[in-house]
């Protein structure tokens, strides 16, 4: 299997969300009582060719691909520097949130595969900050050839109103991605999480290229790949910025 990585980089999205602070205590939801193999502080040896990496920018128009033999889940390399993804402390299931020191981040850990979140750092030339969904991917020989499956996860996104400046920074939500392999289509919805913040529901859809997953439609991009040996976790980032109200986000899932 191939790690993959996609990035993009928030703030220039989000920027007045970015710049709000406040950290947050680690969140339990968890959409499924299975256990999950902890990948953490762990290399990832490859089965087949190579670890992809993509970039992009925050409106996602040049995204980038780079390839290695090996990697680690949890963590992420931006720009020649390695960034830990979780600290050692790290048990959540769900939605690990922490502020501390320079750093701030939101980080789904509730795949086995694949990671997905929001990583902020202070550093001396100023704050770098980027969306991220990674993990080991499918190999695309094992992809679905046909059938419908249906994924249930979590979601991370911030949203602004774009003629107040109102809005929130990088709430949960419920993801649902319902998958068909045989027409290589698949949709992305968001909605509230029981329990969490009351949220309007929001859709996504994107077509399946191997053993990713992309799409432009307007001024939506949706951008992701499937994790494990088959197909069993999807992960990938989402935006909106051509409504009134902006949207950031990543997601990921489990197939049920």
């Amino acid at each position: 299997m191939t790690r993959q990585t996609i990035l993009a980089g928030a703030c220039a999205l989000m920027l007045a969300a970015c710049g709000s602070s406040g950290g947050g205590d680690g969140d339990s939801h968890r959409p499924s009582g299975r256990s999950h193999l902890n990948l953490i502080g762990k290399t990832v040896e490859l089965s087949s060719d190579h670890l992809q990496t993509f970039t992009g920018n925050a409106q996602a128009n040049n995204i980038q691909l780079n390839r290695k033999q090996q990697g680690r889940i949890d963590q992420i390399t931006v720009n020649g520097k390695t960034y830990r993804l979780l600290p050692e402390h790290a048990v959540t299931n769900g939605i690990f949130r922490e502020q501390s020191g320079n750093i701030k981040r939101v980080i789904g850990n509730n795949l086995q595969y694949a990671k997905y979140g929001n990583y902020e750092v202070k550093e001396a030339n100023g704050l770098m900050s980027m969306m991220f969904a990674q993990g080991v991917a499918t190999p695309e020989r094992a992809m679905p050839a046909s059938g419908q499956a249906v994924y249930q996860g979590l979601a991370v996104y911030s949203q602004m109103d774009k003629l107040t400046g109102k809005g929130f920074y990088q709430t949960n939500a419920h993801s649902e991605v319902r998958v068909d392999f045989g027409k290589k289509e698949l949709s992305l919805n968001v909605s509230r999480l029981a329990g969490g913040a009351d949220i309007t529901p929001f859709a996504f859809h994107a077509k399946i290229q191997g053993n990713r997953f992309d799409n432009l439609e307007g001024t939506k991009r949706m951008l992701g790949g499937f994790y494990g040996p088959a197909a069993e976790e999807v992960a990938g980032w989402f935006l909106d910025n051509g409504r009134r109200e902006s949207i950031a986000g990543t997601f990921g899932a489990e197939k049920q």
